[in-house]
C-alpha cells in the first residue's frame, strides 16, 4: 500500500482491542502497513487496502468512504482485532 496520508475520517471510527481506535483513511493504511506479512496477502486485506486507496483517490464519493470502512471493519473482525 503506497503512504496514504489521506486525513479524510472514515465513515466511523474503528475501536480496536489494542486500544487504538483509526479514524482517518492515514490512519486505516498506516495500520494495514503494520500487519504481519502472514496477513498482509489475505483477501480480506487485499480488499480493505484497495477500497481504502480507492477512497484517497476519489475523496468526494461518500459511496466509496462508507464501502472502504465497512470493507476495513470486516478485515478487522475477520481477525479478531475489532472492539466488541
Amino acid at each position: 500500500m503506497e503512504a496514504l496520508t489521506n486525513s479524510t475520517p472514515l465513515e466511523h471510527q474503528l475501536h480496536l482491542k489494542s486500544g487504538k481506535t483509526l479514524r482517518t483513511i492515514g490512519e486505516a493504511a498506516m495500520f494495514i502497513r503494520q500487519l504481519p506479512k502472514k496477513l498482509d496477502g489475505e483477501f480480506h486485506w487485499t480488499t480493505a487496502r484497495a477500497s481504502l486507496e480507492a477512497a484517497d483517490r476519489n475523496p468526494d464519493d461518500v459511496y466509496l468512504l462508507k464501502t472502504a470502512t465497512q470493507f476495513l471493519e470486516n478485515a478487522l473482525r475477520t481477525d479478531s482485532l475489532l472492539k466488541d
